[in-house]
């Protein structure tokens, strides 16, 4: 082996770079999306001395029936997306910005699939 070679490639986030944006992607909706919304539904309140745990519905807090909450997060992503693309570009890793966008895109995209979807199937209610 040559003295300038190396064997080392940079690791799998290096060779899959627009992958790796993704799951970045992935694991922000899973913390910023998934999570709250789980926890939301998890509520401290006390009686008396003691507390006790009710599940409550997010849309106590946001006017939203509890079943359109998980449509806002094509939207409400962006709070997290613009973000970790402007982190991404700083840090001079445009491949893995794009994979950021690009899982973004999908993420919207399947969210106003369902969105029309749900309208459609409402519309044709008869009452």
């Amino acid at each position: 082996m040559s003295a300038g070679a190396s064997t080392d490639d940079g690791g799998w986030g290096a060779r899959h770079p627009t992958l790796t944006g993704v799951l970045i992607l992935l694991g922000l909706h899973a913390v910023f999306a998934v999570v709250p919304f789980a926890l939301s539904s998890l509520a401290l309140s006390s009686s008396g001395d003691r507390f006790s745990l009710n599940w409550v519905s997010i849309g106590e807090w946001t006017g939203f029936k509890h079943e359109a909450v998980p449509l806002l997060v094509g939207i409400v992503q962006l709070y997290y997306v613009i973000p970790a693309v402007l982190l991404a570009l700083k840090l001079r890793v445009p491949a893995v910005a794009r994979g950021i966008v690009l899982g973004a895109l999908a993420t919207f995209l399947l969210n106003a699939t369902g969105c029309g979807v749900m309208y459609w199937q409402l519309s044709r209610i008869e009452g």
